[in-house]
Parts: C-alpha cells; structure tokens; sequence
C-alpha cells in the first residue's frame, strides 16, 4: 500500500507553507501535523479506533483542515457541511455511521440536540501561524 497523507506531509520541510487560508496567512506543515497529532490523540482517548468514524460539522479552515487529517489517522473522517438543516445532519450522521461528532464549542449543545444517539464534542481552534 503507498503511503498515507499524513506521512506524506511529514517529509516536508517543517516550516514550509501548508497551508494558505483566503486572507493569505500561512500554516505550516509542522502546525498542521502537530494539530492532526493533536486530534489525534483526542479522538483515540475517546475511543475512536480503526473502521470507526468521526464526523466534523466545522466551517473550513484551519480547524478542519487539522481534524479531517486527525481524524483520518486514526479512523474514517466524515466532515459534514456546517450549513445542513437538522434533518440533512441526522441523515448524514445515521449513513456514516459515525461514532462521535467533532464542532465548534459553540455549536455542541445544538448538536446534541439533534434526535440521535451520537455524541458530541467540541474541538478547540489549534495551529500556530506563520
């Protein structure tokens, strides 16, 4: 099997660009990688193991650039559109399969909210910008 997105990303230079968001600011790969690893490890200590996956409801970013990475070294990623209605997430929520969700501390008591059984947990905002 070839090599994974994160090992690929781990031979670049550490503090080469990763990363460029619309207002121009950089992430370097190092940030980004040390926010995966970060994740990472949030998600196995709550369970998250091989063939389980992870949903995101995060607007794109930094954030969910590093929890989609995150999430994949450890499971399966399901990043969902923060914009769906209630009914749209319980449906994508219930065809993933997913095991947890990851959002925006301001957004985890809605989606716990939602009429299904998943929990819910906030990531905070990592990365150091160049």
């Amino acid at each position: 099997m070839g090599e994974t997105v994160i090992e690929r990303l781990g031979r670049n230079p550490g503090d080469a660009p990763a990363v460029v968001v619309p207002n121009g600011r950089l992430l370097s790969h190092r940030a980004l990688l040390s926010g995966a690893d970060h994740i990472a490890g949030q998600l196995t200590a709550l369970g998250v193991r091989s063939g389980a996956t992870a949903a995101t409801v995060l607007t794109n970013g930094v954030a969910a650039t590093q929890a989609y990475l995150g999430t994949l070294a450890v499971g399966r990623a399901a990043p969902l559109n923060p914009k769906l209605t209630v009914r749209e997430l319980v449906e994508q929520l219930t065809g993933v399969d997913a095991t947890l969700v990851l959002t925006t501390p301001a957004r985890v008591a809605e989606l716990a909210a939602l009429p299904i059984d998943i929990p819910v947990f906030a990531l905070e905002p990592l990365g150091q910008w160049s």
